[in-house]
Parts: structure tokens; sequence; C-alpha cells
């Protein structure tokens, strides 16, 4: 989609939190999905079974007594909950030993979620838990405590949790299925949690997907629309998620700056970032787009171009990194990206995801070598998201069967490309992100066919849904360019479209 950035006068083609005191900087290095890059010894006995735990931060999943894991809600900043029956990338934690050594009974662990806020209770314990603390001061430390012995924790074995302050444990209501508290003042059925070391599904590059029943929801949020309120219906993120009620959005765009370093337009904004994150927000940071020099362009190696994506991390708090790619010189560097992804995934813990263009088959073979690129270097890919939009031959048609039928073909291809991935699974790696209204193309997607694709995603667990872009969902006197030409009012595409997750 052609599209003019009004403060650069660029053409745009296509699609396309955090402050942590400096003492604890050794304890929270981010900790890779399968615990690359930080000390982890599983030792084995004779008969292959683990023994013990020797670590400073290991990825571990908590499942009740009956049943369900304990999950972080959207990665993290919501409640700490016990819902799940799969083990995938929200029920995965980092655990810390604050005692450092061998894991053993009694020590003092922090649990951190994948979007980098750990788990907390609140006044030290008494009520329920939640996932949305920037560090790991006494709220967000916990005895751990092997149920029925003493010693070394093992994968496997059943522990319980207790708040250092209050000395309340964690327990599960009903064994599971609801809020997590720290309420109770012994360790029974409810408080009894099954710790499993490493990442569920095992090493190796591939899909986590959401896998929770819940389609995460974020509009694209231009950068060059922040304070400039006289022309768009807000002024920045705080006045968007005031407005709208909106938790989650994808900055767009991160390019290069000079040389091999990200450009300031999001690094300038950390403060309102911050200030939406604190609210509840979810923010993910798209790099690329249509025009623009890529930072894979100015970054020659996967060291130099892993520093510079580690520097944007650190700056901004963002773990969510989205890569919009669009511009043909950029699929040939799949395999840079891929390993460089994979050394920041390691170090920081980040999550990954792709927007890529789409057919109404799938994914066209650009994409297919993104995403085979990320894979082969052993990255854990959270999202594949296709841009179904500027088809460019359904023209007078409906574009939501053909958004459908893009996402139906691309389940097809991740299935061959990862083995032994269900349907359900693959729905759940996919997203979907439309061009509201009129098209580059002239197709046009209306608001029916928003309605048509949110209801696919409910009932498909869709992994993502997303539109460009949110500064557009307006109406206006000027061209698709600055608005939909089909909104009413403002946010009339937002209205229908966020109940893909209901």
């Amino acid at each position: 989609m052609s599209r003019a950035n009004p403060n650069a006068s660029l053409p745009l083609d296509g699609l396309l939190r955090s402050g942590r005191p400096a003492a604890l900087a050794a304890l929270i290095l981010g900790a890779s999905a399968g615990c690359a890059g930080v000390s982890a010894d599983l030792s084995e006995d004779v008969d292959g079974e683990v023994e013990s735990i020797t670590a400073t931060q290991l990825t571990v999943t908590l499942k009740t007594w009956g049943g369900s894991y304990l999950v972080a809600d959207k990665g993290g900043g919501a409640d700490l909950m016990a819902y799940s029956t799969q083990a995938k990338e929200w029920e995965t934690f980092t655990l810390t030993d604050l005692n450092g050594g061998s894991l053993v009974s009694g020590d003092v662990v922090t649990l951190r979620g994948n979007n980098g806020q750990w788990v907390s209770a609140s006044q030290g314990g008494g009520g329920k838990l939640t996932v949305t603390a920037p560090w790991q001061k006494a709220w967000e430390q916990f005895h751990i405590v092997k149920i029925g012995g003493s010693g070394a924790i093992a994968s496997g074995d059943k522990i319980a949790l207790q708040t250092t302050l209050g000395g309340e444990y964690l327990s599960a209501a009903n064994a599971g299925g609801s809020t997590i508290s720290a309420t109770a003042p012994w360790t029974r059925e409810w408080e009894t949690l099954t710790m499993t070391v490493g990442t569920p599904g095992g090493g190796g590059g591939g899909g986590n997907g959401g896998g929770n029943g819940v389609t995460e929801y974020a509009p694209y949020f231009p950068t060059w629309t922040w304070d400039n309120g006289s022309t768009y219906p807000y002024s920045n993120l705080v006045d968007l998620r005031n407005k709208t009620g909106i938790t989650g959005v994808t900055l767009a765009f991160v390019l290069a700056g000079n040389g091999c370093k990200t450009d300031g337009d999001v690094i300038s904004h950390v403060a309102d970032i911050k200030a939406f994150v604190a609210m509840g927000g979810h923010v993910k940071a798209s790099f690329g787009g249509a025009a623009g020099t890529y930072l894979e362009y100015n970054c020659g190696d996967p060291d130099s171009l892993a520093a510079a994506m580690t520097a944007f991390v650190d700056t901004t708090g963002i773990k969510d990194l989205d890569f919009d790619i669009e511009q043909d010189g950029a699929y040939g560097l799949s395999s840079l990206r891929g390993k460089a992804l994979k050394k920041v995934q390691d170090s920081r813990g980040i999550k990954v995801s792709f927007t890529l263009p789409a057919e109404p088959g799938g994914l066209a073979d650009g994409g297919k070598q993104v995403v085979q690129g990320a894979l082969g270097a052993g990255v854990q890919i959270s999202h594949v998201n296709l841009m179904t939009m500027d088809y460019g031959q359904f023209q007078g048609q409906p574009l939501g069967p053909v958004a459908i039928q893009s996402v139906n073909g691309a389940r097809g291809q991740l299935k061959s490309m990862i083995g032994g991935l269900s349907d359900a699974q693959a729905y759940a790696m996919l997203g979907a992100t439309a061009m509201i209204g009129t098209n580059d193309t002239g197709e046009v997607f209306s608001l029916a066919d928003a309605a048509q694709l949110a209801t696919f995603a409910r009932d498909n667990k869709l992994g993502l849904v997303s539109f460009w872009s949110i500064d557009r969902d307006r109406k206006c006197s000027s061209g698709f360019n600055d608005c939909s030409t089909k909104n009413s009012g403002s946010f009339d595409y937002h209205n229908i479209l966020k109940t893909s997750q209901q």
C-alpha cells in the first residue's frame, strides 16, 4: 500500500517497558526459550533421570494439581492464572534462583513472564498474583519448597511457592481454572505445583504460537502519528488507550539510523510507551516496512545486527519484536537475520514474529524464505502475520473470504515447515493484518469483511489480528492514505476487529 509519512514526505508502501535497578542486571539477563546462554546443568543418574539442577536461570512450566498450567495472560501485564491445558509460550517462565548454585528447597526464586515482567504478590501476599512488576524486589521473591522432601529440586518434582514477606503459599483455588492467590497457610493439593524444566516441545527452532485460546489484537500505530492530535483522533499511546480501551499496539516502523543502529522514532517516545504499559498495555515494535533502510542493510554480520537489536530492546524495554519484510533485497538476508535473532532471543528472551506479504494461497516464496531462515537458526517464532491486502485481483469483491483463504493456505505451509504441528497450533501461530477500507489496489476491505475476519479468528483461535492502521480508522475528506474512506466515525474498524479476542 502506497503510504506517505506526513512528517517525512516518504512513500510507505505496505505495512507495514521497564527500567530496572542496575544492581540486579546480572540476574535479569533474559533466558532463551531453550535456556541457551544461561548456566543450566541437568545432571542425570544411571537411569537417565534428572537428579538436580544447577542454574542461575531456568525456563520452567508449572502445572497445578488439577492439571492446568500457570499462565501469564498475554505473556504478562495481567493476572497470574491457571487455566491452560497446554504448555506453550504464555505458560513458560524464567525462574531465577537468587541463591545461585544448585536449586534446593528453601531457595529464594523469582518468576518472569515472556514480556519481561515478574510475578508479584501485592503487599507481599494475602491476595491475587499478577505478572506486572518491572523489577524483582521483595514482593516478587518466593521460597521454593519441595513437597514431601528436602534438598535438590529436580525437573518433574512437586513444589510449592511461599512469599518471603508474609509466608503465604501460592494457591490455585479448586486446583486451577482461575486466578492464583497467595493466601494459604499450608501446602495441600491446591498449593502443589509440578515444575518441569525446559521449553515445551523441546529445543531448536519452531513455533510457540498463542496456544491459549486468546487472539492477540494489536493494530498498527505509525510512529509519525505521535504528538499530532490535531490531525489524528489521538495524540499518543496513553490518549489512544483512554479513548478506545486498546491494550495492544504494533509500532511501525523501526528502521536503521546512522550506521548499524536503529533510528530514534520509537526511542524518543519511551516515556509514553512505559506509561501505556503501566496501564496494562502491550507493545510490539515492527522493524522494516515497505520503505526506508532496514537495519539488516547496515549491519553486515549477525553479531553487529544482534548488538543493534539488543540496544533497542534495552533502551525501550520492548521485547516483542516483529519483522515486516517487504523489500525484495531483504529476503536474501534471512539467514543473517535469523542468526542475529537467535542471539537476541537467547540473551534477552524476545518474542519474534514476522509480517509478510500474502497471496490467496498463503505466503509467497520470499515469505517462506524468511520463516525458514529463522527456523534454521533455531529461532522460536511466535507469529507469522499475513498482510491480507493489496492482492490486485479482487476489485469489486469482498476481501474477507480472500483473507481467510490466505490464512488457511499458510496453515498448511507452516505445517510443512514445522514437523508435528497440528491445525490448531498452526492457527495459533498465524496472524492476519488487513488494510482497512480502500487498499492501494482499489480493492476494499469493508466493515462486513472485518466482522467476517473477527469471527474466523475467534472460531479458529487465530494467534494475531491487526490492521493498517489505527490512524486511518476515521472519517476524513482526503484519500485512502489518510483514512479508510469507509468510516462513518472514528475507530469503526477497531470496534469490530477487537471482538476477535472475545
